[in-house]
């Protein structure tokens, strides 16, 4: 039941940053939550968890679509939602596998599923998280040379390195990285 309340969680913040509600500082830790819910599950505990976190986040987001069909919401919810889910399930495969620490497998493989997600004829560009630094100068200027893709690697790169300290309790790999992860955002801002 708490994770699945921190996966609503992690929704809900999400659909806050983006510019219907305009709290784009929220980004910065909006992936925390199903982090911490996915970090000790199963693969497919990762991917309902995700699943969870990617309706919640489109339903809050893609409300515009509706106008087109009654049932285009939730279709569209629920296809949204997979690339979350997958990202939860790939995050958690490059910790656990590859033992890549939560701030790089998170920015990895957030950034590769937002990327994907992009491609092909029916590639869905919206609510990629650099999306929601429209407004930060540094960021746009960053989005100017990386893309976008490069404003959500550096986003999930904090939100990930958060995560990582939170999930290992202040031991000192995590403040190193921490640490590293916020000296590399604020030079690439």
């Amino acid at each position: 039941m708490k994770r699945a309340f921190l996966a609503v969680l992690s929704g809900a913040l999400l659909v806050f940053c983006f510019p219907l509600h305009d709290w784009s500082f929220l980004v910065w830790v909006a992936l925390i939550p199903l982090l911490a819910a996915v970090s000790s599950g199963s693969w497919r505990g990762a991917f309902g968890l995700g699943l969870v976190t990617g309706v919640v986040w489109s339903l809050g987001s893609l409300s515009w679509v509706s106008v087109y069909h009654p049932v285009a919401l939730p279709l569209t919810a629920l296809v949204f939602s997979v690339y979350p889910a997958a990202a939860a399930v790939f995050i958690l495969l490059l910790m656990r596998t590859c033992r890549l620490p939560a701030a790089l497998a998170v920015a990895l493989g957030w950034t590769s599923l937002e990327y994907l997600r992009s491609l092909g004829t029916l590639g869905f560009p919206w609510l990629s998280l650099g999306y929601s630094q429209y407004a930060c100068l540094p960021m746009v200027q960053q989005a100017s040379v990386t893309g976008v893709f490069g404003v959500t690697f550096l986003i999930a790169l904090a939100n990930g390195a958060i995560a990582g300290l939170w999930l290992d309790r202040g031991k000192k790999r995590a403040r190193r990285l921490l640490a590293a992860a916020a000296v590399f955002v604020a030079v690439s801002a």
